[in-house]
Parts: structure tokens; sequence; C-alpha cells
């Protein structure tokens, strides 16, 4: 019975050994916010669950949760990353988990962003809220408005970042 105990102490100790690994990230890229998850307001975590393979690619990756509108940029921005297990055996494939996280922020201003980094198991992407225009009068004057804060700022943003309200 002792010899049973201790035997699953030890298989206890190795699992949990095997889950902290020390992983880094060689490349990476960051996600554009959607435009219409940015209008529509909707900010959250989305967190996945990927295979590493033996170049440190990402290779298959399931979402385990987060809003629906955030997913496909999450998906398409992971895949294009570049992991490696500081350690595992060299060449060996291993599973990581990442979260994006995504925020909205009234104090920032339409065009800026910030993001912080806690690699490498988190993103978080926090930008300025969407322009919102009324009618067609107040598009002329945001405009105009524009205009006078001068060609260098007006010319970053398009007519499509200005967004009609529901």
């Amino acid at each position: 019975m002792k010899l049973l105990v201790a035997l699953l102490v030890v298989l206890g100790t190795c699992t949990a050994i095997a889950q902290t690994r020390q992983v880094t990230v060689l490349k990476y890229d960051v996600p554009q916010y959607p435009v219409l998850a940015r209008t529509a307001r909707v900010e959250g975590d989305v967190a996945l669950n990927f295979l590493v393979g033996m170049d440190g690619t990402v290779t298959s990756v399931r979402v385990v949760s987060g809003p629906a509108l955030l997913r496909a940029v999450s998906l398409q921005t992971i895949k294009q990353w570049k992991f490696q297990c500081l350690s595992c055996s060299y060449g060996i494939p291993f599973e990581h988990q990442f979260v994006f996280s995504f925020r909205l922020d009234g104090k920032l201003s339409f065009t800026d962003k910030k993001m912080e980094f806690k690699l490498p198991d988190q993103l978080t992407l926090t930008i300025g809220l969407p322009v919102v225009v009324n009618t067609v009068q107040d598009e002329r004057g945001a405009q105009a408005s524009l205009e006078r804060i001068g060609p260098q700022v007006a010319s970053t943003l398009k007519k499509s970042d200005f967004h009609p309200a529901c």
C-alpha cells in the first residue's frame, strides 16, 4: 500500500512538472481590432489552446472562450507567431495557451492604441472608441474639424473611420 501511495505521489509530481514549461516567443504580430467589434463596442478576452510544432510554428489552434467578433482575428494572428520551449527537448512539439485581451478606452483618441505584453501568455490591446457621426451635417462638421487640426492628422483618418450611429 505504501508503494502504491509513493508511486501516485511521484506520478503526480511528474505531471505537475510537465505542465509548467518555460516558453518564449520568437516572432509575434499584433492583432488589429476588428472594425465591427470596435463599432459595436465589443471587448473581452479570447483564450486559445494550440499545439506548437517542432519548428516553433503554431499548427492546430482551438478557441477556448471569447467573444465571437474577436475570435477570427485572434486565430489569424496566433498562427503567425513562433514559439520555443526552453525546458522541452529540442524538436518536441508542445501545447500552449494564450490570451488576447481586447479593450476599449474612452480616454484614448480614435487613432491611439496601447499594448501590454505579458509574454508568453497574454497580450492586451487597448484602443480608443470609434468616432460616431449622427447626421450628414455632423459628418461635414467632423471633416471640417479634421481640416482645422492639420493635414498630417487628417490624412491618417479615412472617411470609413467615421461610423454612423445606430
